[in-house]
């Protein structure tokens, strides 16, 4: 047979493209038994060849149409996933915009909180002042009296004798000093004999009185009874106490260098030289002036 080889028909035929595919499938199928020449076969071609080439033919028909009809449904997946995509993304550009708005105003409330919290902070401290200093001033008439033995005596006339001692030597009368109650403060959680005594407290019916009482104790600076050395000290709260000793270091250089002072409600300590009076409300800075002042062999100017 002189007539062109198959592998050469298929090399050199171009593949038909979708639109002449379905043209030639349509004609096909109606013609129902078209001619060689009518699907522009080669001529020449057995009867066998031309059937073998429909065949192949239409075997590429339906594989190109079952290609196309899957990217079409993949087309219409991604088309679907794609508007699925941009009402998710406008959604979330909504809830984006809310959160910023939630954003915001919660930080314009943390600013307002912000500013009430501190006006509150201010007012408490200033109310903590006020109820440290209409405490003290209720505890005004009170005396602390440390180091008074535990005889078993009743604590109002300790005190009593306690004062007759204080002023035996002076022209001042004790009778007109009126305590309205005198007791020892609890024990502490663990009480044995080695603990020392527990302190008086005595509270005067005038203010004036017990200013008597402490500044004579004070003049005297070591008062012995019973054979035991008694303090003498206002009644202070605890954070007032705190506060105060933490110039004990400070008393003990002024004591050592003998310079005068004394404490002004709550915690100012006055140190006098000479003429002079210098007031700290820091002890730290108190000490270093006073050990600047020993350095230079002088204290604020005087020699």
């Amino acid at each position: 047979d002189k007539g062109p080889k198959m592998d050469q028909f298929l090399s050199t035929t171009p593949a038909p493209t979708a639109p002449e595919v379905n043209a030639s499938a349509v004609n096909t199928e109606g013609s129902g038994g078209a001619s060689p020449g009518s699907e522009d076969f080669p001529s020449g071609l057995s009867s066998e060849s031309v059937s073998f080439l429909r065949e192949v033919r239409r075997m590429i028909q339906q594989d190109v149409q079952e290609e196309i009809r899957k990217v079409g449904s993949d087309v219409l997946v991604v088309k679907d996933c794609l508007q699925l995509m941009t009402t998710e993304v406008s959604k979330l550009g909504t809830r984006v915009s809310e959160a910023e708005d939630r954003v915001s105003r919660l930080e314009d409330d943390n600013k307002s909180l912000g500013e009430q919290v501190r006006i509150m902070a201010k007012t408490i401290v200033e109310l903590q002042a006020r109820v440290e200093y209409q405490e003290n001033y209720c505890r005004r008439s009170n005396l602390r009296l440390r180091g008074v033995p535990e005889l078993g005596q009743d604590d109002m006339e300790c005190v009593k004798d306690i004062l007759k001692s204080l002023f035996k030597d002076t022209h001042e009368s004790v009778e007109d000093i009126i305590i309205e109650r005198a007791h020892r403060v609890p024990p502490g959680p663990i009480r044995n004999q080695d603990n020392p005594p527990r302190i008086i407290l005595a509270k005067f019916l005038r203010f004036m009185d017990r200013e008597k009482v402490r500044l004579r104790a004070r003049k005297l600076g070591a008062f012995i009874w019973n054979g035991a050395r008694v303090d003498f000290f206002p009644d202070l709260t605890r954070e007032v106490q705190e506060k105060r000793r933490k110039f004990a270091e400070v008393k003990r250089i002024c004591t050592e260098k003998g310079l005068r002072y004394s404490m002004q409600y709550p915690a100012i300590l006055w140190i006098n030289v000479g003429d002079q009076r210098q007031r700290f409300q820091d002890a730290a800075a108190a000490k270093k002036a006073l050990l600047k002042g020993e350095r230079s062999n002088k204290y604020w100017g005087h020699e």
